[in-house]
């Protein structure tokens, strides 16, 4: 893709950033992966938008409702992503969007037609571990 933009670019179409959707799970992919594709994005010179991020926690639908220690690791997956995002040269970050405000209002579950708890705050409208992970790294 990025290839292609800078063909784009090169033949005169401006083009500032790039959006990448970041519907991920907590076992896919690494976040070495996400970290190596902002400085891509970066490196090419473009701004970076993350946008509609949800990290799902039942992508295989084997759960009902997750433990605490899964809500701890999706905290520590989104920190990881928020980390990675932050080493790119500012100029280059244009922002993290994240896709909705509560489990209830996730799109997961109605789509996949199963259980999923991929946002910052419960069905409760709680804020969840992933939200104060945010709020320590901001």
């Amino acid at each position: 893709m990025i290839s292609y933009l800078n063909t784009l670019r090169f033949r005169g179409v401006k083009i500032d950033g790039i959006g990448l959707q970041m519907h991920v799970s907590l076992y896919s992919p690494e976040t070495a992966q996400i970290a190596a594709s902002f400085k891509e994005v970066a490196n090419n010179h473009y701004k970076l938008h993350v946008s509609e991020l949800d990290i799902s926690l039942n992508p295989a639908k084997n759960m009902s409702f997750p433990d605490e220690s899964l809500f701890a690791e999706q905290a520590d997956y989104l920190g990881k992503i928020i980390l990675h995002y932050k080493q790119i040269p500012s100029p280059y970050q244009y922002g993290i969007t994240v896709w909705g405000v509560s489990d209830r209002d996730s799109w997961i579950p109605s789509y996949f037609n199963r259980e999923d708890y991929p946002l910052l705050y419960d069905n409760n409208y709680k804020p969840k571990p992933a939200y104060c992970r945010l709020i320590e790294i901001l």
